[in-house]
């Protein structure tokens, strides 16, 4: 993370231009870049995945967003020479309005769908906020506003009372050039000082525009430029120049940049000097390049007296302390000897002329037996004690004698020992003397400062007492894992104040951090849906409501109805009419529903589907003419298989191959089936009692007690009905479905069902549920026959038989009759579909559909 200091950015800004207190400060407009590259890493300008906030961290990568900010702060907090206002690129505010859906080229953030952003950027806008418009200034011209552009960019949000600069959008750079003209046309309108007053705006973009097509980037930039060089308001031009500074940006992108600097009067050499031909853009690739730019551009921006006859820094004089006491510019003349007052300051030759009348220097005194420096004395001191000219060396700390006085390393003219002052009376410390002894210098006898400690004393005697912190929470002995952060505890009056800014482990919560500081954020808080609190109550709608791999288990309806193929459903009739758009349903023999959907709980044959307009299976191949190699598949051309062109007597098709049929010549009659050569009974007109149902034409154990409906499969670890996945899947001649997936291997593939029934799970079934699941208080049961006090649907009273009754045979419709050759059910549809049932209404699992409607 960026950490270091913006000491460099004050000392680099008093450095470049010491412009003096002014009456009329110049403005400066900050142009951010928010677009979703300022969210990429500085040094690689791959995305981070946040942009170093609180709230959007990222990946400890330095964001061009946060290092821009950094810098920008020092600048804002330290420069008081100048009125900021503040400027984004277009963009729409609101609470959590973008979850990073389709905005994939526009954002770099991660995790958007737990954690959305509250800005959406655009490529055009309004100034101000507008009706939910995307706008752009975000902090306008005006006194004392630095902590409103400081909050802008603190890296941390309340929305919408603490907003954020956020990298989120493209980059419009033209757009945001026309938006400046309007700002400071108003602004230049409401200023009494325009016509003096210099207006600049501060261009920072990590890259060129990005909203204009490519063809007219150029005349788009230039226009809007050249509108702001030449702004004229009431009648007078406005001074207003634009800087650019390219911030991390790709070479092959800054002729365009470079060209905005040049008609915004601000283009330099390498050398930073004004160049309007050649020049470019301000550039920087680092935090300390960047903050070089600013410091650069403020000596710029910020005016200074000039001597020119102008009043430069507009404070209604013109060249005050800019003329020297001659009354010219540049530096008073120096005074020369020459006769003349080069000065001007009613004097000649003053300073010039030496005690000897000559010019320059006083002679030195030689060893020569002459006054050279003409203070009446001659050869004074360059005979010295040790024999020779000049002065004698002064006594230092070597063992020696110097100064030629007969004694070594003493104070001259004494005997004592030579010796320096060391430390000083201040805090805890004591001035002391280091004394020369054998020509080294001995420890110092006074106090010298020590490290300072919490004890109520100015231990490292800097004059400040206790001036000490130390760290303090639980990230001082784990780290700073998560949110946690260390923080210190000071000292005051000799004793830790026991107060810690530390940001310690708190409870895990679903909001994307890491809160308990262990490393993992929201874990044990996500449900089977992957989101946070329980998992959502399963709702009759067709849906996994609740992600446990089942559909409408256990979903509740009103009062006299049933849950049955995705929709809260009632009983028909008497007479099997249902209201308008609702169709009467036979969701198991003898119980029939009044549903929205025609096909509803429909099971048609291998290679058809069902038709809500006619209500019957369709064959998709019907009109379908396939080149020659070719055969129709679900209305489709494919290339033939067994599937299609049949296998030879005594074999079927099975995975696109022809096998033996191990059923070939077994004629198990009208109640039974053939599997695996061996006759089974069906399941035909056999209503088992409670926690019963039919397998193989004998009543068994259920889980679900017998209550699952022809569009339901039982959920046996659980005990509920569930919609059978394979509702409404179409599955070519030659295969059946199998938990949703047509399968060419499925129990159900070569087994041929008896009339009335149908193939599940290998076995042939007419679905007769073994105790039909009630009806909640509030309608009449399902058939209105006897049993049906209880206000539940009974199919038929079981009587003195017992449990497991067979009920009197159904006599099937005549379209369902005759829709394969002596009533039965070609279940593997490996002959394709049979000759005259093409539109015949053959919906296998409801029996049949009543085409009786009521509008």
């Amino acid at each position: 993370m960026v950490a270091r200091s913006l000491a460099l950015a004050a000392s680099l800004l008093f450095a470049a231009g010491a412009a003096q207190a002014q009456d009329i400060r110049p403005r400066i407009l900050l142009v951010f870049d928010t677009s979703g590259s300022m969210g990429w890493d500085v040094v690689t300008g791959e995305p981070t995945g946040g942009d170093n906030s609180v709230e959007y961290p990222g990946d400890g990568r330095d964001s061009r967003l946060h290092v821009a900010k950094q810098v920008i702060r020092g600048i804002v907090e330290t420069t008081s020479e100048v009125e900021f206002g503040l400027m984004r690129y277009p963009q729409v505010q609101g609470d959590d309005i973008n979850d990073g859906t389709d905005r994939e080229f526009f954002t770099g953030y991660t995790g958007l769908n737990a954690n959305p952003l509250n800005y959406l950027g655009f490529c055009s806008g309004t100034l101000r906020p507008m009706e939910d418009q995307p706008f752009a200034l975000v902090v306008p011209f005006e006194a004392d506003n630095e902590p409103t552009i400081l909050r802008w960019m603190d890296g941390r949000e309340s929305f919408p009372a603490d907003p954020e600069l956020r990298a989120e959008g493209p980059t419009p750079i033209a757009e945001s050039l026309r938006l400046v003209e309007e700002s400071l046309r108003a602004t230049a309108a409401q200023d009494p000082a325009a016509a003096c007053r210099r207006y600049n705006v501060v261009l920072l973009t990590d890259g060129a525009e990005s909203c204009v097509p490519g063809a007219q980037r150029q005349q788009a930039l230039v226009d809007r430029t050249l509108a702001l060089r030449e702004l004229t308001v009431n009648g007078q031009r406005v001074q207003v120049k634009v800087f650019v500074v390219a911030f991390a940006v790709d070479p092959g992108e800054r002729s365009l940049l470079d060209g905005v600097a040049r008609i915004g009067g601000t283009a330099v050499d390498a050398n930073g000097e004004p160049d309007a031909i050649n020049g470019r853009a301000y550039e920087a690739a680092d935090q300390a390049a960047l903050q070089r730019a600013f410091s650069r551009i403020l000596a710029e921006a910020i005016p200074s007296e000039r001597c020119d006859g102008r009043d430069d820094d507009c404070d209604g004089r013109a060249d005050e302390g800019a003329t020297n006491a001659c009354g010219a510019c540049g530096p008073t003349p120096v005074e020369v000897c020459n006769g003349r007052d080069d000065d001007c300051d009613g004097r000649t030759d003053e300073g010039v002329r030496n005690r000897c009348g000559g010019c320059g220097a006083v002679p030195a005194e030689t060893c020569n037996g002459v006054d050279d420096d003409c203070d009446g004395r001659a050869d004074e001191e360059v005979v010295n004690a040790c024999g020779g000219c000049a002065a004698v060396q002064e006594e230092v700390c070597n063992g020696l004698d110097d100064d030629c006085d007969g004694r070594v390393d003493n104070t001259p003219g004494d005997d004592a020992p030579l010796g320096r002052p060391c430390s000083q009376d201040l805090g805890a410390c004591r001035a002391g003397v280091e004394a020369c002894v054998g020509g080294r210098w001995q420890p110092c006898d006074g106090v010298l400062p020590t490290d300072e400690a919490c004890n109520g004393a100015d231990d490292d005697c800097d004059g400040v007492t206790d001036e000490i912190t130390r760290p303090c929470g639980a990230a001082v002995e784990n780290g700073e894992v998560g949110q946690c952060r260390v923080g210190r505890e000071t000292c005051d009056d000799g004793a830790w104040s026991g107060g810690c800014d530390a940001v310690d482990p708190t409870a895990e919560v679903c909001d994307g951090l890491d809160n308990d500081c262990d490393g993992q954020a929201d874990e044990q808080l996500f449900n089977a849906c992957g989101t946070c609190g329980p998992a959502p109550t399963e709702a009759c709608n067709g849906l996994d409501d609740n992600c446990d791999g089942r559909v409408d288990e256990g979903a509740e309806c009103p009062a006299g109805y049933l849950c049955y193929a995705g929709d809260c459903v009632f009983p028909c009739d008497d007479s099997g009419e249902c209201p308008g758009g609702f169709t009467c349903v036979d969701a198991w023999p003898g119980g029939s529903l009044c549903h929205p959907d025609p096909c509803a709980g429909a099971r048609c044959p291998a290679g058809t589907v069902c038709d809500a307009a006619t209500v019957g299976c369709l064959d998709p191949c019907r009109d379908v003419e396939c080149p020659a190699g070719q055969a129709c598949e679900l209305g489709d051309c494919v290339a033939p298989t067994c599937r299609h062109t049949g296998c030879p007597d005594g074999q079927l098709c099975r995975a696109d191959a022809c096998v033996a049929d191990p059923c070939a010549g077994v004629d198990c009659g009208t109640e039974g089936f053939c599997r695996d050569g061996a006759c089974v009974p069906a399941c035909r007109r056999l209503v088992c009692g409670a926690g019963r149902r039919c397998l193989d034409g004998a009543c068994v154990d259920d889980p679900c007690d017998g209550k699952c409906l022809g569009g339901q499969r039982c959920a046996a670890d659980e005990g509920v009905c569930y919609q059978d996945p394979c509702l409404g899947v179409a599955c070519a001649a030659g295969t059946a479905c199998v938990e949703g997936e047509c399968r060419a291997d499925a129990p159900c593939v070569g087994v041929r069902c008896p009339g009335g029934t149908v193939c599940v799970d290998g076995s042939c079934t007419d679905l007769t549920p073994g105790d039909p699941p009630p009806l909640r208080p509030g309608l009449p049961a399902l058939d209105g026959g006897p049993g049906a006090g209880d206000g539940g649907p009974v199919m038929r009273d079981a009587g003195a038989g017992g449990p497991d009754t067979a009920a009197p045979p159904v006599t099937p419709d005549a379209a369902f009759a005759g829709t394969q050759p002596g009533g039965g059910c070609d279940c593997d549809g490996s002959g394709g579909a049979p000759v005259g049932w093409g539109w015949a209404l053959v919906l296998i699992g409801i029996g049949r559909v009543r085409l009786r409607r009521r509008g």
